[in-house]
């Protein structure tokens, strides 16, 4: 199977330069331009991620599969886990500032922290769907989208919720359908992404008109206000409009040419070798095993490794001591954790 890339999520500062996007193949990654270019910012977790938000230039979280959460103080340059004990998969994260936020996730998962994700609540909610995205313009008014089109608002920080429908006019038809994505500034604007289109409502969602976004895939969207947003999907994709969705204009795409992927590290645990195998960049890499204190202990120089292609390699590691250690692929997304047993 052909390995195609996909952003999860997007997310822009109002200054529309600092941004961060995740998916596979990527990891973390960064841009100070607009999306002009993008570098990784590695975490040391084996996670797929869903979304990712920063209420500044600092302060940042993203979550992921199996109940991940990750925090940063320092614009992503350092990653830290935020643990909880659940297990669901988490879609979405929201902050309204560097302590308040909550995060959403599957069979009905709704968590809030008052301390910026040090301790994490779970909330109960009016359904058990699988929650996928989440917006609060204050400490009170929010609201939550799911799978089959439902939209819940709450008007009292989630104690209470309002259950709605999202359809569309098809043709003649009055259609459902599941919504990734939901964002609001006031009241009565907000946006949200279904697969296919990004529809706005005036009204506080008792309506909504497409955008004429002309396109299919989109996984995420992001807005720094009613005009500026961006919408993002497979292969890279990103588009954006600067007039709240009347046009949209294709960015550079982010290329997986520029990541490289560990796709599998085994044993693991792991004694005498570790076999890798990896997705080719179109140029020799550089593989590092790193101890739990970042310094390198073992260093393999590969040969020109075509794009897109797995390549199996050994690293023969039976000289060292046994403890926690990181593979690392020089511009890879982050480093895969791995564990060295004396037989």
């Amino acid at each position: 199977m052909k390995n195609e890339p996909k952003i999860n999520s997007i997310f822009f500062l109002k200054d529309k330069q600092t941004g961060w996007a995740i998916g596979n193949f990527y990891g973390i990654i960064k841009t100070t331009d607009g999306g002009k270019n993008w570098i990784n910012q590695d975490f040391e977790e084996n996670s797929t991620l869903y979304s990712i938000f920063f209420v500044d230039s600092n302060y940042g979280w993203a979550v992921g599969n199996h109940g991940t959460i990750l925090g940063t103080t320092d614009g992503g340059n350092n990653w830290v886990i935020q643990s909880f004990d659940i297990f669901n998969d988490l879609n979405s994260i929201l902050f309204i500032n560097s302590k308040i936020g909550w995060a959403v996730g599957n069979n009905g998962t709704f968590l809030f922290t008052s301390d910026g994700g040090n301790k994490w609540q779970l909330h109960p909610n009016e359904t058990n769907a699988n929650l996928n995205s989440i917006s609060f313009i204050d400490d009170k008014n929010g609201w939550i989208c799911a799978d089959s089109g439902i939209v819940l608002k709450t008007t009292d920080a989630g104690l209470n919720w309002i259950k709605n429908k999202f359809r569309f006019t098809y043709g003649v038809y009055n259609v459902e359908a599941k919504i990734n994505n939901i964002i609001f500034f006031t009241d009565s604007i907000g946006f949200i992404n279904t697969f296919f289109d990004v529809f706005k409502t005036t009204d506080g969602g008792q309506s909504w008109l497409s955008t004429n976004y002309q396109g299919a895939d989109l996984s995420s969207i992001c807005f720094t206000d009613i005009y500026n947003g961006w919408v993002v999907g497979s292969k890279g994709k990103i588009l954006h409009t600067s007039n709240g969705g009347l046009t949209w204009v294709e960015d550079i795409p982010i290329k997986n040419e520029d990541f490289v992927s560990i796709s599998n590290a085994y044993p693991n645990p792991f004694s005498s070798f570790i076999a890798l195998e990896i997705i080719g960049n179109n140029k020799p890499e550089i593989i590092s095993l790193c101890d739990i204190f970042g310094r390198t202990v073992l260093t393999k120089h590969t040969e020109f490794l075509v794009f897109d292609k797995t390549y199996n390699l050994t690293l023969v590691t039976q000289n060292l001591p046994q403890g926690v250690y990181f593979i690392r692929i020089q511009g890879s997304q982050g480093a895969k954790k791995i564990i060295k047993i004396n037989n």
